[in-house]
């Protein structure tokens, strides 16, 4: 058995909150005014101001380029933990509001002592690892040569630590000593799953507030189906049968996948014909007629390419 839960919450919100709409989410959810957060010095992540309570939650406000007219507020573990925030009433809250998670850390502590750490290392390494962790967290390159190198997990014996990924990528899994890591008493091996690709975050974030959702297992599923360690049972990898001290661990979870969802807006930064046209024959031949009055409004921010797209495809004038 373990105890799974949410170690640290990242989200921004579609407004620029000013300080009454601040001191009532902050008071709901954290138990402490707006007024009690103290200034940084220092602007970060494109806000101009950020606050603090007392090191615990960070709220960025004033955001530029990217962040303009959004609030962000960042919730480490500690935080989440001191302030024994309700998580799961907070993403209900992101979700009405419309807002996105930047980063969701989920946790899995090994209160039962069930992980063999060794075993983790032998499984984590060479083809072992290749035939019996079933995880796409690692994924194969190329070098200069254009040959395939295999990815292997990072490990480190003093102290132990296995990690799946890099901390560079959206999505990457730890398992680590945290009393060692850390210098803080914690007699447990932890699983951590850290989550920053905006898909991955939204379809979470809509799984754990959809009715009838148990979000300690569902979030065990998720670790199971980014990271899962398996029986030599069958020749074909995706029939072989998860180890049963990983299925103890993860509480008997089933596989979780994230479904992340297809993205029908149409981007273009820098208005271009020939992508312009690329876009329209894509939405035209899928009948996306909402995609198409995207594309059309593009045009008409932007009258000189509005007028070089209608005269050298005049089919545009057709919807």
């Amino acid at each position: 058995m373990s105890r799974i839960h949410c170690d640290y919450l990242k989200f921004t919100l579609p407004t620029d909150l000013d300080d009454d709409a601040l001191d009532e989410l902050c008071r709901e959810y954290f138990g402490y005014p707006f007024r009690n957060f103290d200034k940084l010095p220092n602007s970060r992540d494109r806000y101009a101001d950020c606050f603090t309570l007392g090191g615990t939650v960070n709220v960025y406000r004033k955001g530029y380029a990217a962040n303009a007219g959004t609030t962000c507020i960042d919730l480490p573990g500690d935080a989440l933990h001191r302030l024994q925030v309700d998580t799961l009433k907070l993403c209900r809250y992101i979700r009405d509001k419309g807002g996105n998670v930047c980063r969701f850390d989920i946790c899995a502590d090994d209160t039962s002592h069930v992980l063999p750490f060794d075993e983790i290392v032998r499984l984590s390494t060479g083809t072992t690892f290749k035939e019996l962790v079933r995880t796409k967290l690692c994924r194969n390159r190329k070098d200069t040569s254009g040959e395939v190198v295999q990815v292997l997990p990072e490990i480190s014996v003093q102290p132990k630590r296995v990690m799946y990924g890099s901390p560079k990528s959206d999505n990457y899994a730890v398992i680590y000593d945290k009393e060692y890591c850390t210098g803080t008493y914690y007699p447990y091996l932890r699983v951590e799953l850290r989550l920053t690709n905006r898909k991955d975050t939204s379809a979470l974030l809509m799984a754990l507030t959809s009715p009838g959702t148990a979000p300690a297992a569902y979030m065990a599923g998720v670790i199971k189906g980014k990271l899962d360690f398996l029986i030599m049972d069958n020749p074909r990898k995706d029939r072989r049968s998860t180890l049963p001290w990983w299925n103890e661990f993860l509480n008997g979870a089933s596989i979780q996948k994230l479904k992340r969802e297809p993205s029908t807006s149409i981007k273009i930064e820098s208005l271009d014909v020939a992508r312009a046209r690329r876009a329209f024959e894509r939405l035209k031949s899928r009948g996306d007629s909402e995609g198409l009055q995207q594309l059309f409004e593009l045009f008409d921010s932007d009258h000189e390419a509005r007028r070089i797209a209608y005269k050298d495809h005049p089919q545009l004038m057709d919807f």
